[in-house]
């Protein structure tokens, strides 16, 4: 069958600053988890990436943050 998408976007898991930053250079999504971070934390890894983003000529809202949450039952 045909495509359905011209370009399959790019996921990278982040959770170190270094791959925040090695994933907004190349124009890749995140997915990232809050089991080794604050909400602080992440909230500045976010911010980061999208600066990266902007200073490597991407559009910072054509690109997303997948949060996974954990929880126990």
């Amino acid at each position: 069958p045909c495509p359905i998408q011209s370009q399959v976007p790019i996921w990278i898991t982040c959770q170190a600053d270094a791959t925040f930053i090695g994933a907004a250079k190349i124009g890749a999504n995140v997915l990232t988890s809050l089991l080794y971070a604050t909400i602080d934390d992440l909230a500045q890894q976010i911010s980061l990436y999208r600066r990266t983003l902007a200073q490597h000529g991407h559009d910072p809202k054509s690109y997303k943050v997948s949060l996974m949450m954990h929880t126990y039952i």
